[in-house]
């Protein structure tokens, strides 16, 4: 335990308003951030359209992802739901667990100041702050991954909680199936050091929870691949992979220029905090050549699906500076400050970010002008080529159509419907969102593929990669 009173000292104070600003910051952008397809695609799996079983044989079982999340979802959503931002809420459920984890581990011993400075460089790093204003699970699969390294550190000193752990380690694992990896191999990584270090009991532990966490992940999986075969939407080369790879691993660290700073007058940990340091630098190496040969297989891989090894760089780190932290609260301070700059600076990107909401003033304005003017969303599948894989994704259509109704809900969807000009001065809108597959087809390309003939002139708008809004008027 430490001899000096964590709280007399300040670093307490500072790591709790920094935690509190992080969470203002969350908060905000909760409300401000645009809406995007992937966060339409969990409001279908969560609604209560349907009755419960409906839902389990009709949507959860076939989606690429295990139920865990859309369950819980699900289960908030009458007492959240009726819009994606809302249903973003379901995030903060996820701060109770990490706020028990932090407590139990306070109470059992573990160093104060590693536990100060691994929540601020967590909560301060930009995947936690961009990531909890998204109604995915990809926030929770970061909580969780720094709850389990608490736990394991707990487990390491001899003081584990293990139903804590246990139900750590079951909700990591069973949120995503690629990023079940990171649950694993940290469990798996510990139960190695606990087995050679001649705690078997404990080494037996481990390796019961991560064989009781791969249940329902198995059951999950067999399920969903009995009634579809997955579809890799993305094509990632070995390079992108490795730098996706890179950039999440360090995603809480490298930003922080201070902590980096300190690194040279950091005093080398020994005993369990070397051991535990070790392991996490072991479990990282594996979570990295792991997910290179992953890609290679699939190239399919992308940062989000690896976020929750993004904690584990901030606790080696942790490890190493909280010596220093316990005399230099100076530095304990610019590590804060890091945090808040890092954080304001998330919250700012994902406020002028808008995603598919980057058009919808542009659209208000034009219909608040012209109001006799017609609004039509064109659905991305009509760029594709017939046999491209996108199209074989279960329920995809519905996807693209309910981000478009979600965000204007009088919006008519093309090629469903039929695109007809207004006869007088108002033109008609077509809005168009996610277009990587044809960025170089014209203005008037666009238009003509949801069904615009006969002589017409266009207005560009907005046009960019991924998105384009267009006035389309009668020609003459």
């Amino acid at each position: 335990m430490d001899e000096t009173p964590f709280r007399r000292r300040g670093n307490g104070v500072m790591a709790a308003a920094t935690l509190s600003a992080c969470l203002v910051c969350i908060l905000i952008l909760q409300q401000g951030r645009g809406i995007w397809l992937d966060e339409a695609t969990s409001f279908w799996f969560t609604r209560h359209d349907i009755g419960l079983g409906e839902i389990i044989r009709e949507r959860w079982i076939a989606d690429v992802h295990p139920p865990l999340f859309s369950a819980y979802a699900w289960v908030l959503e009458p007492l959240l739901g009726g819009s994606v931002r809302s249903m973003r809420l379901v995030n903060l459920g996820g701060l109770l667990l990490a706020a028990l984890t932090g407590v139990q581990a306070w109470r059992r011993g573990i160093d104060r100041d590693f536990l100060a400075l691994f929540a601020v460089m967590v909560a301060g790093s930009p995947f936690f702050i961009l990531y909890a204003a998204e109604f995915r699970s990809y926030f929770l699969q970061l909580l969780f991954g720094a709850c389990l390294i608490i736990q394991l550190r707990m487990l390491h000193a001899g003081r584990a909680s293990w139903p804590m752990l246990a139900l750590t380690g079951l909700l990591l694992v069973n949120l995503h199936y690629m990023g079940s990896l990171i649950g694993l191999t940290l469990i798996g990584a510990e139960a190695i050091y606990l087995a050679f270090s001649g705690r078997r009991r404990a080494a037996t532990g481990s390796i019961s929870i991560l064989l009781l966490a791969l249940l329902p992940l198995a059951g999950a999986l067999g399920a969903m691949l009995s009634v579809i075969s997955p579809v890799a939407v993305n094509d990632i080369s070995a390079l992108r992979g490795l730098v996706a790879i890179g950039a999440v691993l360090g995603s809480a660290t490298v930003p922080y220029v201070a902590a980096l700073a300190l690194l040279p007058r950091a005093t080398p940990p020994r005993g369990e905090d070397h051991s535990f340091m070790l392991v996490m630098g072991g479990s990282l190496a594996a979570i990295a050549a792991s997910y290179a040969l992953l890609n290679l297989a699939t190239h399919n891989l992308l940062s989000r699906h690896m976020i929750a090894a993004a904690p584990i760089g901030a606790a080696i780190v942790a490890l190493l500076l909280k010596a220093h932290a316990k005399d230099n609260r100076i530095g304990f301070g610019l590590i804060c400050a890091n945090a808040l700059l890092l954080a304001g600076a998330a919250t700012t990107y994902g406020l002028t970010h808008q995603r598919w909401e980057t058009n919808l003033a542009r659209i208000e304005s034009a219909r608040a002008t012209c109001p006799q003017g017609r609004l039509y969303a064109l659905n991305p599948l009509s760029l594709l080529a017939p046999g491209d894989k996108l199209h074989s994704v279960p329920a995809i259509d519905e996807f693209f159509g309910l981000t478009y109704r979600l965000i204007v809900p009088d919006v008519e969807l093309l090629p469903q419907g039929h695109a007809i000009t207004s006869p007088g001065p108002c033109p008609a809108l077509l809005w168009v969102e996610h277009h990587y597959a044809r960025p170089d087809a014209s203005d008037m390309e666009l238009a003509r593929i949801p069904g615009f003939a006969g002589p017409i002139r266009i207005r560009r708008l907005q046009r960019g990669d991924a998105r384009a809004l267009l006035a389309v008027y009668p020609g003459r």
